[in-house]
């Protein structure tokens, strides 16, 4: 809320995630390959990218970052 400025919209961003959290929980395959194939990414509001891998029981969720983070100074490795 400190970066937006709107608790209004950083409710919405949190139910969007969620609902793409569940689906994901139900669905794992949705995701598209990201550099190593063990990791997903799914998009939420176009603007947000949720990185995960999966096996049989388990959804492991990597990274919850903004798609404009500028990638040479990004300190998470996808």
């Amino acid at each position: 809320m400190e970066n937006n400025k709107s608790s209004t919209y950083s409710r919405k961003i949190f139910k969007e995630t969620e609902t793409a959290l569940e689906l994901l929980s139900r669905f794992p395959h949705i995701g598209r390959k990201a550099n190593d194939s063990q990791i997903r990414r799914i998009v939420v509001q176009k603007l947000y990218a949720i990185y995960y891998s999966f096996d049989d029981k388990t959804v492991d969720i990597k990274v919850w970052r903004p798609l404009k983070m500028n990638s040479e100074t990004n300190e998470f490795e996808i």
